[in-house]
């Protein structure tokens, strides 16, 4: 029973850290705040996490690992990494707090996508699938760009339609998933090993 306790404690805590840090950006989370919205001592926030930097770090790798096991699982039921792209864009832009928290985390301490990622062979996979072509020799730092490029386009967009600045309509979201996937296209035909 008190490791459960641990546990929701820890989970109240990230949400917590998201809430504030999707609204107030990452300057304006303090551990005070966070233990007022979870109702604790600002000490357990210490007790759990170690640091503040700690804190804001796990809930980072809570949303990307909640992501990446949902792109996992789209991945698995698509032929089509655009349709993919767009499941996304929805999951992304029903997160509100998620995806905000993610944007300002990363804004404040950035990002690089990995090739030693356990699922960047199954994107890999999927990528070629859905552009269609022989792609020779292309190197894992090529396949990181296109995944950098698909994730942004994927968060900006996600953003845009959180915050009411662009419309969440079908029509706009094929036109922006056209605009995206022009440039993965490019990106390939630039690229291609004659």
């Amino acid at each position: 029973m008190a490791r459960r306790v641990l546990v929701n404690i820890d989970d109240r805590i990230i949400d917590a850290v998201m809430d504030i840090g999707a609204t107030e950006g990452i300057a304006g989370i303090s551990a005070p705040k966070v233990a007022k919205m979870c109702g604790i001592s600002h000490f357990t926030c210490f007790d759990h996490f170690g640091t503040k930097e700690n804190m804001l770090k796990q809930a980072a790798i809570a949303f990307e690992n909640k992501y990446m096991n949902v792109l996992m699982n789209h991945m698995s039921t698509h032929k089509d990494i655009e349709e993919l792209w767009l499941d996304m864009l929805d999951e992304l832009s029903k997160d509100a707090n998620g995806t905000l928290y993610y944007l300002n985390y990363t804004s404040a301490f950035g990002f690089k996508p990995t090739p030693q990622n356990i699922n960047f062979e199954t994107y890999k996979g999927a990528l070629i699938k859905a552009i269609g072509e022989e792609i020779g020799d292309f190197s894992d730092a090529m396949y990181m760009l296109t995944w950098d490029y698909l994730s942004t386009n994927c968060f900006l967009y996600a953003r845009y339609i959180i915050r009411k600045q662009m419309p969440d309509k079908p029509e706009v979201r094929k036109f922006v998933k056209d605009l995206v996937f022009q440039g993965v296209h490019n990106i390939f035909k630039t690229y291609k090993k004659d």
